[in-house]
């Protein structure tokens, strides 16, 4: 998984790539059917220029290597999600490299809690799908404004 940061975007957001065997469309085609679908209209609303700006980051970033900090729990399986005891968790380096995304999400954090702002898109048939996202405790109330990495900030 590779998070990158709302400020690239240039829209309130976030985005998360999610690894899986290669895309059957190229990227401008897949593109093209997300737009088709209307899902940067008013009704589903994407944020058109993070819609671009996926397709531009995973351009220029396809085959690349990333170094990134995760915690893991000592004794525990790296891909339970449950957490463990902070006294367990260890801070790590990892290296990833983005190749063969099966999905990405946008979260427009723009858009009040009640709306639809997740959206999963699929990245090997366009399919667009939304969801309601909630922000953190201490966030902000309809609307998320205040954003960290750091545990319990």
């Amino acid at each position: 998984m590779i998070r990158v940061s709302t400020s690239f975007f240039g829209v309130l957001g976030s985005l998360v790539l999610l690894s899986a065997p290669a895309m059957a469309f190229t990227h401008l085609e897949l593109f093209e059917k997300i737009q088709q679908q209307g899902v940067t209209s008013a009704e589903k609303n994407i944020p058109a220029k993070a819609l671009e700006n996926l397709f531009e980051f995973i351009e220029k970033n396809e085959g690349k290597e990333f170094e990134t900090e995760a915690y893991t729990c000592a004794g525990k399986d790296e891909t339970d999600i449950k957490p463990c005891d902070d006294k367990k968790r260890t801070k790590v380096k990892k290296t990833i490299k983005l190749k063969d995304q099966e999905y990405a999400v946008i979260v427009d954090f723009t858009k009040p809690s009640v709306e639809k702002r997740f959206f999963l898109i699929n990245l090997k048939n366009g399919e667009v799908q939304s969801y309601l996202a909630a922000h953190g405790k201490h966030t902000g109330g309809l609307y998320a404004y205040k954003f960290s990495n750091d545990k319990d900030s």
